[in-house]
């Protein structure tokens, strides 16, 4: 099973939320992007 696949496998039928803390604002932006491209549902905070 590659990356790809993992993140597909632990996605379907499983919490999709994610919060993801950071004091490097450009960082946690990236991240979230990131995220959310990847089927969670992201909240952010400082």
């Amino acid at each position: 099973m590659n990356g790809d696949e993992t993140i597909g496998a632990m996605v379907e039928g499983e919490d999709t939320s994610l919060l993801i803390v950071d004091d490097d604002r450009p960082f946690l932006t990236r991240l979230a992007r990131a995220m959310e491209s990847r089927g969670f549902v992201v909240e952010t905070a400082e």
